[in-house]
């Protein structure tokens, strides 16, 4: 347990909960139980570092769900919690064949500068080929709460499994 105005430099996870919301997944933390969305389950074993701690923020676990008082207080306080971030890192699914090679493309495409008109169709026909449209219907896009996420991060990963780039980079992809 942290206060905001404690100096603790922690990350942020920006996530869905899911195509399948259900809370299945059993996490062990402090001596409790607490059950957890497949999709959480899934960022917090990708984002876990095996040689050293790693501290994040993530609303499912930091905030009682049970309990509506609380979690009126942390919603009127989510800015700060996401401004006051080291970074955010924004989970928008787990690693797939196809958001591997979606992710590549989404970097490979944002080295590109200017391009041209006939540049530019070869390039959707491509993003096709690559499915970045599987990558861009994750449920993480359709979240409100995203606008809010992305523009008061300090820094914003965007992350696939173990695929990331930074959010300037896939936005301007």
């Amino acid at each position: 347990v942290h206060k905001l105005d404690d100096e603790c430099e922690y990350e942020a996870i920006s996530y869905a909960w899911g195509d399948y919301p259900e809370f299945d997944q059993t996490l062990f933390l402090d001596g409790q139980i607490l059950k957890i969305s497949r999709n959480l389950s899934a960022a917090l074993r990708a984002y876990c570092h095996p040689d050293r701690a790693r501290i994040l923020w993530a609303d499912a676990i930091c905030i009682n769900q049970a309990d509506a008082a609380e979690k009126t207080q942390q919603v009127a306080i989510m800015a700060d919690i996401y401004s006051k971030a080291k970074s955010v890192q924004a989970w928008v699914t787990p690693a797939s064949k196809d958001t591997i090679e979606a992710m590549a493309f989404m970097a490979q495409l944002a080295s590109k500068a200017n391009v041209g008109d006939s540049e530019a169709r070869r390039l959707i026909d491509d993003a096709a080929k690559a499915h970045v449209d599987y990558l861009v219907s994750r449920s993480w896009f359709r979240r409100v709460w995203i606008v809010q996420e992305v523009s008061l991060a300090a820094e914003l990963i965007v992350s696939c499994g173990h695929s990331t780039m930074g959010w300037t980079d896939f936005a301007r992809a």
